[in-house]
């Protein structure tokens, strides 16, 4: 089975946001692992866009960093957007997030935990 660890940037086919019934190879971030089920290990990843237009709960990843990870362009961590697939469908690792994105990456993604249980009440 593929190793898969927590802020690695993979390729994955991603299901288009205005027609789910299509997929597009996409870069994504891994959030998550899970191996603890014996016939399902799943990932749970966001996507990482280089079209989109940046959101509050978004992390920027600048054209020097993407390039150096393995990203073509400046690149938007879309926090908000998160799938859980089982990590056989995934691609090929393209790199590894440094740190100091991935601590913001997490600063971020606790905020939009914080923002989705604050609105359940």
């Amino acid at each position: 089975m593929t190793d898969v660890k927590v802020g690695e940037i993979w390729t994955f086919l991603v299901p288009l946001t205005n027609d789910n019934t299509k997929f597009k190879a996409r870069p994504v971030l891994i959030v998550s692992v899970n191996e603890n089920f014996v016939h399902y290990e799943s990932i749970n990843y966001v996507v990482i866009s280089s079209s989109s237009v940046e959101e509050e709960f978004d992390v920027v990843i600048n054209d020097e960093i993407a390039c150096k990870i393995g990203l073509q362009c400046k690149s938007i961590i879309k926090t908000t957007n998160i799938y859980t697939e089982n990590k056989t469908s995934l691609g090929s690792k393209i790199g590894e997030l440094p740190k100091e994105i991935l601590k913001k990456f997490m600063k971020n993604y606790c905020r939009f935990q914080e923002y989705v249980i604050e609105h359940l009440k």
